[in-house]
């Protein structure tokens, strides 16, 4: 990419997203503690996580995005739309009209447009361009279950759920990657408050936290998603209002009209 297209990239993306997308367990838990009686298997309770992950597949929402990353601090209001498991649509909103960053994702590609510039970036979506955009290191389909509040739950080799200080537990050790996972659970409503994962030498990668959970059309869903990268002093806060799941979305939404005259740049 030229030295421009890192400069487009750079000061766009400090409008929309630019840092981490994992975060501090935050999540509000039940007062009385649980009796181990009362928790479910490891197993069992995968299989509560998985029926509620299915029970979304779109979600069109405005909010707020506020992040820092090493000492830089920006804020923006943001629309998006998103269809699972891999097209996403953000336009990040000003108050005087045009949207000043458009970001979207569909079938394995990114594109950014900055009408304010008159520049536009396209590249695969990459983990690496995602971690760039969301602070999240991780597949498109993952970043999407988390903006809808579905933990990206890996293939466990090994799995075990205990309660303590009124949640569950669930511990995942991944196959393969040697990967440790980490979810806090509400037991009311099985939703989940918070997810730490951490390298195999317990170093922690990423902290992502949900809260605010509201039911709308029998879907349950955050209105807050906090995140944190420790490595690279990055966090992110994201606050949702006008939810709205499951619609139709045509593939149309999540295409962004570039002038044929803007040259379009590599993003990688």
């Amino acid at each position: 990419m030229s030295a421009a297209g890192r400069c487009i990239l750079k000061s766009g993306l400090r409008w929309f997203w630019g840092a981490a997308l994992v975060l501090a367990l935050l999540g509000c838990a039940p007062k009385a503690l649980l009796r181990p009686s009362v928790t479910p298997s490891a197993e069992e309770l995968l299989q509560r996580l998985q029926a509620e992950d299915s029970r979304i597949s779109t979600l069109q929402a405005v909010g707020s995005l506020k992040w820092t990353r090493q000492g830089e601090k920006q804020s923006v209001d943001q629309a998006l739309v998103l269809s699972r498991p891999g097209s996403l649509r953000l336009e990040a909103l000003s108050p005087m009209g045009p949207s000043l960053l458009s970001l979207s994702i569909n079938r394995g590609v990114a594109e950014v447009f900055v009408p304010g510039e008159g520049r536009a970036l396209r590249g695969a979506a990459s983990e690496k361009i995602m971690e760039r955009l969301f602070a999240l290191p991780m597949k498109v389909d993952q970043v999407l279950g988390v903006l809808c509040g579905r933990p990206p739950l890996c293939s466990p080799a090994s799995a075990q759920a205990k309660a303590e200080a009124g949640v569950w537990i669930l511990e995942l050790e991944c196959q393969d990657s040697g990967i440790h996972e980490q979810l806090r659970v509400d037991p009311t409503h099985t939703d989940p408050l918070g997810m730490v994962i951490l390298s195999s030498s317990g170093q922690v990668l990423a902290n992502i936290s949900w809260s605010g959970f509201r039911k709308v059309k029998d879907v349950r869903l955050p209105t807050e998603i906090r995140a944190e990268l420790p490595a690279k002093a990055s966090r992110l806060e994201l606050r949702l209002k006008e939810l709205d799941p499951n619609l139709v979305i045509p593939e149309e939404r999540f295409r962004l009209e570039i002038p044929k005259e803007i040259k379009v740049e590599p993003l990688s």
